[in-house]
């Protein structure tokens, strides 16, 4: 029994020493090097911000954004990746902690108030968390009375739809109320009223959409909630908690628990709790952003939650964890990141009139003065793609003849033998249809949207009083449910 416990005590050891991390300043050998990269020499189309979890108060980090606000002439976006208040969100007028809610909110909407770019807040853990729904609701509010303007705090509070920014031609930013997917909506009987989904697995669609929608352009994805990281969320620990672990609760507790610590620890990194990436629901919200960005390209997928910065390139996209706005946390190498630094700071993409990406993070030191601690081209210019329409149309006939579906259902004999015949041959039958002329359907109609499931392709309509309604194919194309670049290989033949 003993030669077991010594045995497990030291395979949780060997287990401490591969997870444990730190606030040192890391570089991978793909990143070593990085001063290298020097930025073009033109000015870019547009520059965005992106900063998270600066909800502790004014800080290095935010003094330094407020310098480089004032120092960038040329078109912007700040974006605040959620955890805007520390540690409830905002509470009512008259509770306890109001004031200093108000005072954390307001650090954050000095630094931006006179800046003439964009500016937009997504909600995170931190912003949900005591006050629910209803304090998410007050932030908003707050936040866009504040700086006058009501283009601000996106997706509206309770509601899952991603909101689509088109920032320039070629530039769009997608943000996502990470929070939203993982609240247990039991406790919150209010969320999703008035919104267009209405569960998860229709978000999915909401997802694919946006991004396929967006596909030929540059694309930013925000969310509090980072699907890759190697900080605490991912399962990474410093040395001092594995040996010390009371001091999460009280930083003055330092108690030696090695094993217990290191256990404790473990426990967290292989089953956690909603708030870390290998929980079954964080996991699941992050295969749908990965997959359907995968199915349409490469893409910046930003986040906060780690009070780190973190830079890596998984699944053919690019990760960027900036959630060092007021706090501090370890992070280290590994999962193919290039850079990690758990230091206050905050990243910074910047776009080129080609489509060309770059990206630089910034730490700040107690002054609130700034030194670039990596620096990389994140994506080249972007592919010529044009949309030439046909000068003229033929004039529509007011009905077609055409197969219910246009792909040909009919097998052999040996295939209808092992998985009869089902109803193939309705598919081929051919019918008289109606042709769909959207000046006077329903008093007339007009496209406000693209989109479709996984297999199908659909088009959003809204007649004049407001209604809407969706077309959608009949025929299916499976290739979309497998990942680019596997969707345009041999594999769909």
């Amino acid at each position: 029994m003993r030669i077991n416990i010594l045995l497990f005590g030291l395979v949780l050891t060997l287990l401490a020493l591969q997870s444990c991390a730190n606030y040192k300043l890391k570089y991978s050998s793909e990143g070593a090097g990085w001063e290298n990269n020097l930025l073009p020499v033109e000015n870019p189309a547009h520059t965005v911000y992106l900063i998270g979890d600066a909800g502790g108060g004014r800080g290095p980090a935010l003094m330094l954004l407020e310098k480089k606000l004032k120092e960038d002439k040329g078109a912007g976006t700040v974006v605040f990746l959620g955890d805007n208040i520390y540690p409830n969100g905002l509470g009512p007028v008259g509770a306890e902690d109001r004031t200093l809610d108000e005072k954390r909110l307001n650090d954050q909407l000095d630094v931006v108030k006179s800046y003439k770019g964009n500016v937009h807040f997504v909600a995170g853990n931190h912003d949900w968390y005591k006050y629910g729904l209803e304090g998410v609701k007050r932030q908003k509010k707050y936040i866009e009375k504040y700086l006058d303007r009501e283009d601000v705090f996106f997706p509206k509070p309770g509601c899952g739809e991603p909101k689509e920014i088109e920032l320039s031609d070629n530039l769009v930013l997608i943000l996502i109320d990470s929070q939203w997917y993982l609240e247990d909506w039991d406790d919150e009987y209010k969320i999703n009223s008035g919104c267009e989904i209405k569960s998860r697995e229709v978000f999915q669609e909401y997802v694919l959409e946006a991004i396929k929608g967006n596909r030929n352009k540059n694309i930013i994805i925000a969310m509090h909630h980072p699907p890759y990281t190697n900080g605490p969320h991912g399962g990474s620990f410093t040395l001092r908690q594995h040996l010390f672990p009371l001091t999460d609760v009280n930083k003055n507790l330092y108690i030696p628990l090695p094993i217990l610590g290191t256990g404790l620890q473990f426990l967290r990194g292989s089953i956690g709790h909603k708030q870390d990436a290998i929980h079954p629901n964080y996991s699941e919200l992050a295969d749908i952003v990965i997959s359907n960005a995968r199915k349409n390209g490469n893409f910046v997928i930003a986040s906060g939650h780690e009070h780190s910065l973190q830079y890596m390139e998984n699944d053919e996209q690019f990760f960027v964890v900036s959630g060092a706005g007021s706090k501090q946390s370890p992070s280290r190498l590994g999962n193919n990141a290039e850079f990690v630094y758990g230091n206050q700071g905050f990243s910074k993409l910047y776009y080129y009139d080609d489509g060309t990406c770059w990206i630089e993070f910034w730490a700040a030191d107690e002054a609130g003065n700034g030194r670039v601690v990596y620096r990389k081209k994140v994506k080249g210019p972007l592919p010529d793609v044009v949309d030439t329409p046909p000068v003229s149309f033929p004039p529509m006939p007011k009905q077609v003849n055409k197969p219910l579906s246009n792909d040909d259902f009919d097998k052999g004999k040996l295939w209808n033998f092992f998985w009869g015949k089902h109803y193939r041959q309705a598919y081929g039958t051919e019918f008289t249809i109606p042709a769909l002329d959207l000046s006077t359907f329903k008093g007339g109609v007009k496209p406000v949207k693209r989109g479709g499931g996984f297999q199908t392709n659909s088009l959003r309509l809204q007649a004049k009083d407001g209604k809407q309604y969706v077309m959608r194919s009949i025929d299916k194309d499976a290739s979309r449910t497998l990942a680019w670049p596997f969707n345009e290989s041999i594999l769909t033949e």
